[in-house]
């Protein structure tokens, strides 16, 4: 299901429309009333399902509320992607609806502690796409939106300034936009890191993962993920991982063999302890991880061993009662009403 203005997009990332089915939507589905979005999902669904079916609905929680709406016709497995407050809230609001969760780390599993059945599944990548250049550059690499909030991109700033000190020959390149990218801008030109931080911007799957069979290491520096798919790829692309001690990569750490490892964890904010722990890896023979990265991937994020756990999990699970209007057909009356409003408020008083 994508809004105006993204479903070329997503559907180009798909690289094919087999077995998927989308609607375009129009303002009304963004800007109109909550039950009107829950309707255009719901609708979708019915066309489509069976009994028996598996439904696992987005981040979007009037996804939620129209999967629920087929509770007791399909197994509804609600997925938290990261340990955020916002997901745990759709899993407290919609849970006797659903079949079963599922968590992407341990620690969002242990936060959930239900008593509804649960396991940890990883989303999985596709491992064919990505691959690795021997010899690799002397280039990390950070991946993500540019905010605050939860990527921290300021930590890339301090770590850059270490690199300056040192006058060393590795830089930094960044993949990824968002609010703060004039701030990043201006912090580079303001600390004279242009050698060091290279602003790269959203560019294609196909761009960064060429980036990523390159990089020796992929920085992440967040408050909190779920399991980074930043870090599911790169370690695809047999990079070492520098990250700050958050959800999903923390499970990762048990797999480290060596007293040079690939996975190095610092606490959230540390970028001291982060640079110590890049030094190390920077003046040793680190090749032979590119392989160990690879194995790590291959072991836990290959997309059809994540499906088949899926599958596993589900044929064990019942099915529930399933959600009561939730799209009232008020809501689907006045949508069209409520966007206009908004837009006018959003051209004149914004």
């Amino acid at each position: 299901m994508a809004s105006k203005g993204n479903s070329v997009d997503m559907l180009e990332r798909l690289g094919t429309l087999e077995n998927v089915f989308f609607k375009k939507v129009g303002n009304e589905y963004d800007l109109g009333l909550f039950g009107n979005k829950v309707g255009v999902y719901k609708k979708l669904i019915a066309e489509k399902i069976k009994e028996n079916d598996v439904l696992i609905p987005s981040d979007d929680e009037a996804c939620w509320a129209a999967c629920a709406s087929f509770g007791d016709q399909a197994k509804l497995i609600g997925v938290l992607h990261s340990d955020d407050k916002h997901y745990f809230d759709l899993a407290k609001k919609y849970k006797k609806y659903v079949a079963g969760f599922v968590s992407v780390s341990n620690r969002i599993h242990v936060k959930l502690s239900s008593e509804i059945p649960s396991c940890i599944i990883p989303c999985g990548i596709q491992l064919e796409v990505y691959k690795f250049e021997l010899p690799k550059e002397n280039q990390i690499i950070w991946i993500g939106r540019l905010e605050e909030e939860q990527k921290r991109f300021s930590d890339i700033i301090h770590f850059a300034k270490l690199l300056k000190r040192d006058n060393s020959d590795w830089w930094i390149e960044v993949y990824g936009d968002g609010e703060g990218r004039e701030q990043l801008e201006g912090l580079v030109k303001s600390y004279s890191l242009e050698s060091y931080v290279i602003l790269k911007g959203w560019q294609s799957p196909q761009k960064v993962s060429q980036a990523l069979s390159k990089a020796k290491i992929l920085l992440q520096t967040s408050n909190h993920e779920g399991m980074s798919v930043a870090v599911m790829e790169a370690l695809a692309s047999g990079c070492i991982i520098l990250s700050s001690r958050v959800s999903g990569v923390e499970d990762l750490e048990k797999e480290n063999k060596h007293g040079i490892s690939v996975v190095n964890l610092f606490e959230i904010g540390n970028i001291a302890k982060a640079y110590e722990d890049f030094k190390l890896l920077a003046s040793n023979d680190i090749s032979f991880l590119v392989h160990e990265a690879r194995a790590l991937a291959e072991k836990h994020f290959e997309l059809g061993t994540c499906l088949h756990q899926f599958r596993e999990f589900s044929s064990n699970l019942k099915l529930q009662e399933g959600l009561k209007d939730a799209a009232p057909i008020v809501h689907i009356l006045l949508s069209p009403l409520v966007s206009s409003l908004r837009q006018l408020k959003l051209k004149y008083f914004v």
